[in-house]
């Protein structure tokens, strides 16, 4: 058994390992962008920076420097 203490990591490095390993994963666009938006990554533009979900199911997002608007992200709730 070891002396040392296991290392906690910061969220900041958990979050850069994610992005970095999911980063070479293929996915659509649409995915892609709500992995950089639950990453804090600029992977597609224009980036989307908030999400909702409604309660039909469906994934509202907010691409940056615009209004609510209502895109959808999701097709047929999926």
């Amino acid at each position: 058994m070891s002396d040392q203490e296991p290392t906690i990591r910061e969220p900041d490095q958990i979050r850069q390992d994610c992005a970095g390993k999911l980063r070479a994963v293929e996915v659509s666009e649409p995915f892609q962008a709500v992995l950089g938006c639950l990453l804090n990554e600029e992977w597609i533009t224009p980036r989307l920076i908030e999400m909702a979900v409604t309660p039909d199911g469906h994934l509202l997002g907010r691409c940056d420097g615009e209004a609510w608007g209502g895109n959808c992200v999701t097709e047929d709730g999926a």
